[in-house]
């Protein structure tokens, strides 16, 4: 599998733990940003495969981030960067909003290895296919 580098967006340190040791025992490097401030700043000066965007922090959301960094990519023709919603939240209708508000994929914490791996693997192929940015 293609080494990824990647941005993990999250408030909690824990989950930051998690998500980056599940990140280095698939091979991928990692970056982390603490809000969405710090990922849109980060993903501005740095290009990624892929971006784990936890939905809710405080400041700018997920949500809100994603649809920031979709208009910044289209305003400057950029490729997009494939964004994997994580989110503890998996009421009805959660993917879904996930998925309308621009993010690429899904993952529901905590977060399984299996399912990591299998979205990991997903955007690998889309990255070696140049189908999304690539760092």
């Amino acid at each position: 599998m293609k080494t990824l580098r990647t941005l993990v967006v999250e408030d909690n340190e824990i989950n930051i733990k998690v998500a980056s040791y599940l990140l280095a025992k698939l091979g991928h490097t990692a970056d982390t940003a603490l809000c969405g401030e710090d990922a849109l700043e980060l993903s501005k000066s740095r290009k990624y495969h892929v971006i784990l965007m936890d939905c809710h922090m405080p400041g700018i959301d997920g949500f809100e981030t994603t649809a920031a960094i979709r208009r910044r990519e289209i305003a400057a023709n950029l490729p997009p960067v494939y964004i994997v919603a994580v989110t503890a939240d998996v009421g009805n209708g959660s993917r879904e909003r996930c998925l309308a508000a621009g993010m690429n994929d899904y993952l529901s914490k905590p977060l399984h290895l299996k399912e990591f791996e299998s979205v990991m693997e997903r955007v690998a192929t889309l990255a070696e296919e140049n189908a999304f940015c690539s760092a």
